[in-house]
């Protein structure tokens, strides 16, 4: 929580009135491309952060298998091949966007 007061007070975090609504991550349900490209922003932004809710949850949960589920999210989440893909899939739905748009 350190980092997300940090990140207010130094510009990079954007709060107010529907500010919000910029930076959360999005339905995993909607299926268009342009939605999987907007999460991938969302979770790239909010990358630091989630890490330490989920560090948090993984000390502090309320029970075992809620911190172990969080310990599995968190190294999940920190591994190469997570943040690999995610870089890719970013890259790659950055350029077919405007295609999709033109279709």
């Amino acid at each position: 929580m350190v980092e997300l007061e940090h990140l207010d007070e130094v510009g990079e975090l954007d709060t107010g009135t529907d500010a919000n609504q910029i930076r959360t991550l999005r339905c995993l349900r909607v299926t268009q491309w342009i939605s999987h490209f907007k999460l991938a922003c969302s979770l790239m932004a909010l990358y630091s952060p989630i890490c330490l809710v989920f560090s948090d949850i993984a000390m502090k949960g309320s029970s075992f298998s809620q911190q172990g589920d969080a310990k599995h999210a968190l190294r999940l989440l920190m591994s190469f091949d997570f943040t690999f893909i995610l870089y890719v899939i970013k890259e790659i739905m950055g350029i077919i966007k405007p295609l999709c748009q033109a279709l």
